[in-house]
């Protein structure tokens, strides 16, 4: 530490400037030794350049720095009891590192997973082998690249939904010394590459030339239900006990979707308190589970607000928890506001 002003690089141009920038420094000529305060213990980074980092992704094709298109036609016909994309047109991934791999064990295959926001998305999309073996994953004899051939989900609820691909039994060749017991010792840096990520969706159309740019717009886009509560806002007129409108003003859709579906769980339970209390004057048919969400559109942020009198045709994704395995008994109904007096 010390007590010895720095130095000030002024600029004589801007002295009088109204804001400036102030250059502060210790120059060679301020004699810091002899104004030392304190002199404390001096430390060791020991691990300082020791760190090796994985590798990192170079090149990918196709390219992950852009969503990947998807479409209705890509759906296997062959396959009628779900969604799914025809191996035929699988995409091809190759994944390029800065540095040269190898498999860590030669007794087992590369291994590669997939990570989403919605844990169902493995029931709709997949892997497909690369070859008659089976085999998922290879790496390519530059040694850099790894590839497999892979189908996202083409169900409305996972459309714009982010792929995280994560690899193993895959690690670097990248050679590192480091001293063992005072001697030098070359070997591998194994770290394993680092995930990629990726995103698949279908195209949107926001055009006001439609309506030949009368402010008019003409969507086509998917959308996608965010929870708001856990029960029909639509038995409330949509407001809160304030009276206030429910309705998120984020929301360029002014949509909200009720689902409706009696919880078996809850429903036995129900009854059952029900058969213990004849006050009570409800029966079965009264019980039901409900959820209200909003509906966002999955379209660029452009147009903030969707004009009265647009086109809007959407394909809306299944809400968490919902799919079309579970809509046995299940109710969907779709409200839309619209800004008129006294905000009805």
């Amino acid at each position: 530490m010390s007590e010895v002003a720095p130095d000030v690089d002024k600029d004589p141009v801007m002295e009088n400037a109204v804001s400036t920038t102030v250059n502060m420094f210790f120059s060679a000529k301020t004699e810091v030794e002899d104004n030392m305060m304190a002199i404390g213990e001096v430390f060791q980074n020991e691990a300082y350049g020791t760190y090796t980092p994985p590798p990192f992704v170079s090149i990918t094709s196709p390219s992950h720095q852009a969503t990947i298109h998807i479409n209705d036609n890509m759906r296997d016909p062959h396959v009628t009891d779900k969604v799914t994309m025809a191996e035929r047109l699988a995409y091809d991934m190759h994944i390029t590192y800065n540095e040269e791999l190898h498999v860590l064990d030669p007794n087992k295959p590369i291994e590669v997973a997939f990570v989403t926001q919605r844990s169902n998305t493995k029931d709709y999309a997949k892997f497909i082998p690369l070859d008659e073996k089976g085999t998922i994953i290879e790496l390519l004899s530059d040694k850099k690249t790894l590839r497999f051939k892979f189908c996202p989900s083409l169900m409305y609820e996972h459309n714009m939904q982010g792929y995280t691909f994560v690899f193993s039994i895959v690690g670097s060749s990248k050679e590192l010394t480091t001293i063992v017991n005072g001697e030098e010792v070359t070997k591998m840096s194994n770290k394993i590459p680092n995930s990629v990520y990726y995103n698949f969706g279908r195209p949107f159309l926001a055009c006001p030339a439609r309506f030949n740019y009368d402010g008019r717009l003409w969507i086509d886009c998917c959308a996608q239900p965010t929870l708001v509560a856990n029960s029909d806002l639509s038995d409330m007129d949509f407001k809160d006990e304030g009276g206030n409108s429910t309705f998120s003003e984020n929301e360029r859709s002014q949509m909200m979707l009720v689902a409706e579906k009696a919880d078996s769980s809850t429903e036995n339970a129900m009854k059952d308190a029900i058969t213990a209390n004849d006050k009570i004057n409800v029966n079965g048919d009264n019980i039901q589970a409900s959820e209200t969400y909003d509906i966002a559109l999955q379209m660029c942020g452009k147009y903030p607000t969707i004009p009265e009198g647009s086109y809007v045709k959407i394909a809306l994704g299944f809400p968490e928890g919902y799919s079309p395995e579970n809509l046995e008994g299940v109710t969907f109904k779709i409200f839309h506001r619209k800004h008129i007096k006294d905000d009805i």
